[in-house]
């Protein structure tokens, strides 16, 4: 009885797997396809196509931008020099460096040697690497691609004057500030008016 019972028992389970054992295989055999490698060599290449499109132009917008806010940087620096100059009664500066692409405000020291402005908001600036000054021009017509340079304001805002070309691969911004009343604007080119005693950076 009991053989008799373990042996039905055996052929129980035995058909139990043979119906499930092949039934799972077939399952698994149909979802559970991987890519073929031409399959991933097709995605590698879309991929690699749509980083070398993305890339340049992600690239490119940041230089942009960067270009932008360093013209509208100088701009600032230069209208609150003009306001110290203003508020202390006596001369102030900002110092362009082209060869190390930067600038500082200065003041005119006891010794009549201009020294930087000890202040926590206006601090010397370094422009980033895709930005240089591509060339400076003053009020008396002189123009130059490096060196150190000054653009003076006075007591009474007035100022020297000069206007600083910016540049970033192709693009341009340009600073000017006024001789007249030391206004300082920062934009393209071709949307700053410039006055006949100021300086046309074109070629």
């Amino acid at each position: 009885m009991q053989r008799g019972g373990w042996a039905r028992a055996v052929r129980a389970v035995e058909r139990t797997s043979g119906q499930t054992g092949p039934a799972r295989c077939r399952s698994h055999t149909r979802y559970g396809h991987g890519f073929t490698l031409i399959e991933l060599v097709v995605v590698l290449t879309v991929l690699a196509v749509a980083a070398g499109l993305i890339v340049p132009r992600i690239g490119s917008s940041l230089s942009r931008q960067e270009l932008h806010e360093a013209a509208e940087r100088l701009a600032l620096t230069a209208r609150m020099v003009r306001e110290v100059a203003i508020v202390r009664g006596s001369p102030m500066v900002i110092q362009i460096d082209l060869d190390r692409g930067g600038y500082m405000a200065c003041r005119r020291g006891k010794d009549g040697r201009y020294v930087p402005l000890q202040a926590s908001w206006i601090k010397p600036v370094r422009w980033p690497e895709s930005v240089r000054a591509a060339e400076i021009r003053l009020a008396d017509g002189t123009s130059a691609t490096k060196g150190t340079h000054r653009v003076n304001f006075d007591a009474d805002g007035s100022s020297s004057g000069g206007a600083i070309r910016l540049v970033s691969g192709e693009r341009e911004r340009m600073v000017v500030i006024r001789s007249g009343n030391g206004q300082a604007l920062a934009g393209a080119p071709d949307e700053i008016a410039l006055t006949q005693d100021e300086y046309d950076l074109g070629d």
